[in-house]
C-alpha cells in the first residue's frame, strides 16, 4: 500500500486522469480507516522504503517493496536490484511536461511534497501574506514560548553539546515526517472546506514535531556560537551531512508553521500534544551502556551517522522506522529497560553492504546489524518471532535486544534481511570457494537474449567483477580432497548508484565455455563470455583498462596460469592429441575416438615444493596438477586429481614419441571454445565428449615431437624421472615349474624398457610387443639387488637376480598400462634378463641402476 501512496503523492493532477486519481484517493481513504480502527501494538510507524532508480541503457529500473502474505515468512526478495519479475507494478509514472524542470534533488522534491501536505491540513489564509506571522524572528519568539520550558528537562542548557541538539533536530524531523505520512493516508477522503472540523491530534502532533526540528535549526544551533553550518573540525561529518539534509527538508515550512500557531495554538498547547524536546531514557549501568552501544558510534572520522535522514554524497538511506527496543538478560524474568529507537537501513557509497542501525535520540543506544559476523552483530544473530512481530538480536551471550515492530514492518524487515544475506553470499567466497580474481572494469555490457533481465541493458561503467573457483569435497577412505567443479562470475554495478544491479552465473564443467577476445574502438582490451543456463542464453562483455587484467581473467577461466603455490613446466610442442574410449575388454570392438587435435602446445602446472606433502609425492591427491592443451579452436584443461593407483600410463614399443594415459571417469575437465570458430556445432560435439569423459574410462593419446619432451611430460604427471629408455631385443623371465626342477622361460622379442626414479625409489618398466604372456609389467629395483652383466650370441644384457615382481596380466585387445604410485604385490621371485643388440645400451642401463652405477 505504501508504493501506491508514494505514486499518488509524486504525480500531480495534470499527470494522470481524474478517474485514476479518484480511485487512488478512495483506496487510501478506505485503507486509512482500517488502520485507524485497528489498535496499535505500540507507537511504531510503518517502515518507509524509498524507491530509487538507476539509469542504464536508456531505461529506468525501479524497485518497490510491498508486504508479503500475512502470517507467513516470505521468501527472500531482491532489495539491491530489480529482478526479472518485480514485486508489483504500480501505475507507471508519466514523464513530466517539457516545460517542467526535472533537475530537482530527491530531498527538495520530498520537502515540497511534505509542505503541500501540511498546507492541505493547515492552509494559510491570504490575510497573513506579508504580515508579522511570516517573519522568521517572530516565529522564533512564538516557538521559544512553546518549547523553551522543555529545553532543560534532560540537563542544563549549557551542558548540552551541539551534537545532541543536532541529533534532536534529526529525530523530530524523522518523527514529524513519519507521522505526517500516516496522516496523508486520509488525504482526499474529506473535503478541504470541512478539514478544520475534523482535525485530529495526529496532524497537529506531526506539525508540532516538525516545528521542533525547525526551531532547533533556526534558534538553538545559532545560539551555541557555532554558526549555521556547524563546520567545526571535531564535529562528526556524517551527522553534519544529515543535519544539512534536515535543513534542506525544512526550508519553506516557516510560513505554514506560523499559520498553525495563529489558528491552532489552543490545540498545540493542549495536554494531548507532546511538546517535549528530549526522550527520557532510563538510566543504565556502565555494563548496560557498553552492551547497548557495542559499535560505539562516535568517531568524527566515521562516515556512518547514527541517524540517517536522507541521501548524501557518501551515503544512501533506504528507509527508517520508529521501534521499541528492550534489553533482556538471559535468566531474568523481567526485561531491564526499553528504549524508543529509529531503525534505519543505510549504505555507504563505497560499499555494497546495507547496514541496519538502531539508534536512540541520545547516545544511549546504537546497534548495527551487518550481513556478516566478521563486521559485528549480523543477521545470523537475529531470531524472528513472527507471531508477535518481534526481533531477538543476540548482542552478546546472555544479552538480547528485543525489537517490537508492526506486522507489516516485520515482514518488510524480513525481506530486506534475507536479501542482504543473499547478496553477501554472492559477494564473498563460500566455504569451499576461492576468490581468484577481482577488478573494476571499464565497461560491462550484459545481454539477455531470451528473456528480460534485471541488469541494465546498455554498457555500464566501473562495474565490479569477481571470479570464484568452486570446489566440492570428495572423501575416499580417510582422505578428503577438493575437486574443481567450475567457476562463478559475479558482476555488480557501481555502489555509487543508489540502486545496485548484480548478476551471478556459473561456468560448470558439464558444458564448454564460449569466449571471445576483442578490442573496442578506443583500443581497450575486452573479453566476451557466453553463458547458457538451460535454454536461456546470456552474453557478458567486459572491457578492461589494460591487457594484463583481461589476460589474467582469461587465463584463470582456462586454468592456464599458475598460482602462488604452483609452478608451470616448459611448453611442449605436440603433433597430435586424441581422446577416445579404450577397446572393450570382452569383445573385439575397437576404441571409439571422441576428439582429435592436430599440432598444438601443451604444458603442465603442478604444486611447487609439494613433494613432501604425501608419501606418493606431489602428483597423487593433487588439487593443482593439470595439463593444458592449447588448440586452434580453444583449450582443454585436464586436471589430474586422483587417489593412488588411478593414473595409468602406457608406452608404444615401435613409436617412442607416443604416450598413452588411461583415466577413470572425471568431472573436473574444462573445455573452452573461441567464439570465432563454428561455435554451435563444435559446442554440441564437445558437450558429448564431456559427457563421455564424466561417465566412462577414457584414453588420451599424445604424440610429441621428441622423446625428450615425452620424458619431461611423463615426469611432470607421474613424479618419476626417466633415467633410461630403450628397446631391448629380448626380455626373459626364468620361472621354475612347480614340483619339478625344470625352469620355464617367458620370453618377449621386442620390449620397451624404462628405468624411472623418484628420490631413492627405482622402478623398471617393460612394455611388450605382441607377447602372449601379457602387455606390460613394472617392479621395484633396489640397491640390494644383484645385477649381473652377460654376453651371449651377439647380445649384451643384464640379469637381475631373484627379482621381486608380479606377473603381467594378459588382457587381449587392451593396450598395456602401468601404475607407478602403487605396485601390484610381488608374488614372483625369479631371475629377469634384459638383452640388447648394442653393448653401449647395456652399459647405459648398468650405469643407471641403484647400487651399481646409479644413485641409491
Amino acid at each position: 500500500m505504501r508504493w501506491l501512496k508514494q505514486t499518488y503523492d509524486a504525480v500531480r493532477s495534470e499527470d494522470i486522469e481524474e478517474s485514476k486519481a479518484e480511485e487512488i484517493r478512495d483506496f487510501l481513504a478506505a485503507k486509512s480507516g482500517e488502520d485507524a480502527e485497528a489498535p496499535d501494538r505500540h507507537d511504531a510507524h510503518p517502515l518507509t522504503i524509498q524507491p530509487a532508480t538507476l539509469q542504464g541503457g536508456g531505461s529506468h529500473i525501479q524497485l518497490h517493496h510491498p508486504s508479503p502474505k500475512p502470517r507467513e515468512l516470505p521468501k527472500a526478495t531482491p532489495f539491491l536490484d530489480s529482478l526479472d519479475k518485480p514485486y508489483m507494478t504500480p501505475y507507471t509514472l508519466p514523464k513530466p511536461p517539457s516545460d517542467r524542470s526535472t533537475d530537482i534533488s530527491c530531498l527538495n522534491t520530498s520537502a515540497s511534497l511534505m509542505m503541500q501536505r501540511l498546507t492541505d491540513h493547515f492552509p494559510p489564509s491570504s490575510d497573513l501574506q506579508g504580515s508579522d506571522a511570516g517573519d522568521t524572528s517572530t516565529l522564533k519568539k512564538h516557538l521559544d514560548d512553546i518549547f523553551g520550558p522543555f529545553v532543560n528537562t534532560l540537563k542544563p542548557f549549557e551542558d548540552i553539546p551541539a551534537e545532541d541538539w543536532v541529533r534532536a533536530a534529526i529525530w523530530w524531523a524523522f518523527k514529524g515526517k513519519e507521522q505526517l505520512e500516516i496522516v496523508s493516508f486520509h488525504k482526499g477522503s474529506v473535503p478541504v472546506a470541512n478539514r478544520d472540523a475534523v482535525a485530529s491530534p495526529k496532524p497537529i502532533q506531526a506539525a508540532v514535531n516538525l516545528a521542533k526540528a525547525w526551531w532547533i535549526c533556526q534558534s538553538i544551533i545559532p545560539r551555541l556560537g557555532r554558526g549555521e553550518f556547524l563546520d567545526d573540525k571535531d564535529f562528526n561529518i556524517a551527522l553534519l551531512e544529515q543535519y544539512r539534509c534536515v535543513q534542506q527538508y525544512l526550508q519553506g515550512l516557516g510560513q505554514t508553521i506560523s499559520f498553525l500557531l495563529e489558528t491552532k495554538r489552543d490545540q498545540i498547547t493542549g495536554i494531548d500534544v507532546d511538546r517535549s524536546l528530549w526522550i527520557m531514557y532510563p538510566s543504565c549501568s556502565p555494563k548496560e551502556r557498553e552492551i547497548l552501544c557495542p559499535d560505539r558510534w562516535p568517531q568524527s572520522a566515521d562516515n556512518t551517522p547514527p541517524l540517517a535522514f536522507g541521501d548524501t554524497e557518501t551515503l544512501f538511506s533506504y528507509g527508517s522506522e520508529f521501534v521499541s527496543l528492550t534489553l533482556v538478560n538471559e535468566g531474568d524474568d523481567i526485561p531491564s529497560h526499553s528504549f524508543e529507537c529509529v531503525l534505519s537501513f543505510i549504505r555507504l557509497q563505497s560499499s555494497w553492504e546495507i547496514v541496519a542501525a538502531f539508534a536512540s535520540q541520545t547516545e544511549a543506544v546504537y546497534i548495527e546489524v551487518h550481513s556478516s559476523r566478521k563486521r559485528g552483530v549480523s543477521w545470523h544473530d537475529v531470531y524472528w518471532d513472527a507471531a508477535r512481530s518481534v526481533l531477538h538480536i543476540i548482542i552478546r551471550p546472555q544479552h538480547i535486544a528485543q525489537v517490537q515492530l508492526t506486522e507489516q514492518s516485520f515482514k518488510m524487515v524480513w525481506e530486506i534481511a534475507q536479501e542482504i544475506m543473499h547478496t553477501e553470499t554472492l559477494l564473498v567466497a563460500g566455504e569451499l570457494d576461492t576468490l581468484v580474481f577481482e577488478d573494476t572494469v571499464g565497461f560491462c555490457h550484459y545481454i539477455s537474449h531470451d528473456r528480460p533481465s534485471n541488469f541494465p541493458s546498455g554498457p555500464v561503467e566501473q562495474c565490479k567483477v569477481r571470479l570464484f573457483e568452486k570446489f566440492e569435497m570428495v572423501k575416499e577412505g580417510k582422505t578428503e580432497r577438493r575437486v574443481h567443479c567450475g567457476f562463478r562470475l559475479f558482476v555488480a554495478t557501481p555502489p555509487q548508484a543508489k540502486m545496485i544491479s548484480r548478476a551471478s552465473h556459473y561456468f560448470l564443467n558439464s558444458t564448454p565455455l564460449l569466449y571471445g577476445i576483442y578490442e573496442d574502438d578506443n583500443g581497450f582490451p575486452g573479453l566476451l563470455l557466453q553463458v547458457r543456463e538451460g535454454s536461456h542464453r546470456l552474453s557478458i562483455s567486459l572491457t578492461f583498462h589494460d591487457h594484463h587484467a583481461r589476460g589474467l581473467l582469461h587465463a584463470l577461466l582456462l586454468g592456464a596460469i599458475p598460482r602462488d603455490h604452483e609452478t608451470m613446466s616448459e611448453k611442449f610442442a605436440i603433433r597430435s592429441f586424441a581422446l577416445s574410449e579404450p577397446p572393450d575388454r570382452d569383445s573385439d570392438m575397437q576404441n571409439i575416438r571422441h576428439l582429435e587435435v592436430g599440432e598444438s602446445m601443451a604444458c603442465v602446472i603442478e604444486e611447487k615444493d609439494g613433494a613432501g606433502r604425501s608419501p606418493y609425492g606431489n602428483t597423487v591427491w593433487s588439487e593443482t596438477l593439470r595439463v593444458i592443451i592449447e588448440t586452434t579452436w580453444g583449450s582443454i584443461t585436464d586436471r589430474i586429481n586422483l587417489p593412488p593407483s588411478h593414473l595409468r600410463i602406457g608406452l608404444c614399443v615401435l613409436d617412442d614419441k607416443v604416450l598413452n594415459i588411461l583415466r577413470p571417469p572425471q568431472s573436473d575437465l574444462t573445455v573452452c571454445v573461441r567464439q570465432d570458430t563454428n561455435s554451435d556445432k563444435l559446442r554440441d560435439e564437445l558437450t558429448k565428449v564431456i559427457n563421455a569423459i564424466q561417465t566412462k574410462f577414457t584414453l588420451r593419446r599424445i604424440e610429441f615431437n621428441s622423446i625428450e619432451d615425452l620424458h619431461s611430460f611423463q615426469q611432470a604427471i607421474t613424479g618419476y624421472k626417466v633415467r633410461f629408455d630403450r628397446v631391448a631385443k629380448r626380455f626373459i623371465i626364468n620361472r621354475p615349474r612347480k614340483l619339478f626342477s625344470i625352469r620355464n622361460r617367458w620370453e618377449a622379442n621386442f620390449t620397451r624398457v624404462q628405468l624411472v626414479q623418484q628420490k631413492g625409489k627405482f622402478q623398471l618398466i617393460a612394455f611388450f610387443y605382441q607377447s602372449p604372456h601379457g602387455n606390460c609389467m613394472n617392479f621395484e629395483v633396489r640397491c640390494t639387488d644383484a645385477f649381473q652383466p652377460i654376453d651371449k650370441s651377439d647380445l649384451w644384457g643384464i640379469v637381475i637376480k631373484d627379482a621381486k615382481f608380479a606377473l603381467p596380466e594378459i588382457k587381449p585387445h587392451m593396450p598395456g598400462f602401468v601404475c607407478l604410485d602403487e605396485l601390484d604385490y610381488p608374488l614372483e621371485h625369479d631371475d629377469i634378463s634384459v638383452m640388447f643388440n648394442d653393448k653401449a645400451e647395456r652399459d647405459e642401463l648398468l650405469a643407471c641402476l641403484p647400487g651399481y652405477g646409479g644413485q641409491s
